[in-house]
């Protein structure tokens, strides 16, 4: 992608968070200076300085069998060609913008590492850990109902992987994986920062 064509996708972001944060009830003040953060939100009781973050459309997940789709942020640097890195007070809020679907997700800043994901709603229930999380659940209502040879072929998984869910301190495994919808904020959710 073109150096130019980056700056209007950034930009596009920048005016739909503002445009967002507006209709959220709050003044909101774009940057143009180089400072780590783009636009300044005024509550009535603080100054947010927030830091938008743009795809114009989810990327294929990397090192995935089966493909999907996702929103991918690289978070904890900015400028041209990324070269300068966010202190961990220059920025209160990240607003990640996912353009194709118009929707914007806040964070504060404490709780972004160097990447975030953010997986599509179509995909919903079709990603690895959520599969398995919906299987566990199954099986785990057969416990005491049927034998684990039952359910290993009821659900074609093998019997070793039944008795491990059947262990008591067996926990299915879970991402920290996230969706736009996760990440709905309103007005009172700003005001509490």
């Amino acid at each position: 992608m073109d150096f130019y064509n980056e700056i209007r996708i950034g930009k596009a972001g920048e005016f739909l968070t503002c445009c967002d944060l507006t209709l959220t009830g709050f003044a909101v003040f774009m940057n143009e200076r180089q400072v780590g953060y783009d636009l300044i939100a005024d509550t009535g009781k603080k100054l947010l300085r927030i830091q938008v973050k743009t795809c114009l459309k989810p990327s294929p997940i990397p090192q995935r069998v089966k493909e999907h789709y996702a929103y991918i942020y690289s978070v904890r640097r900015f400028g041209i060609g990324g070269r300068k890195s966010y202190a961990i007070d220059d920025v209160d809020i990240f607003a990640f913008v996912a353009l194709d679907i118009m929707k914007v997700a806040y964070v504060e800043s404490k709780n972004v590492g160097q990447t975030i994901t953010f997986r599509t709603e179509t995909s919903r229930g079709e990603y690895h850990d959520e599969i398995g999380i919906a299987c566990y659940n199954k099986i785990i209502t057969f416990k005491g109902k049927m034998s684990q040879r039952e359910i290993a072929h009821k659900f074609n998984i093998s019997e070793d992987m039944v008795s491990r869910m059947f262990q008591e301190n067996y926990k299915p495994h879970v991402t920290q994986a996230r969706y736009f919808s996760d990440f709905y904020r309103d007005r009172k959710w700003f005001l509490s920062l």
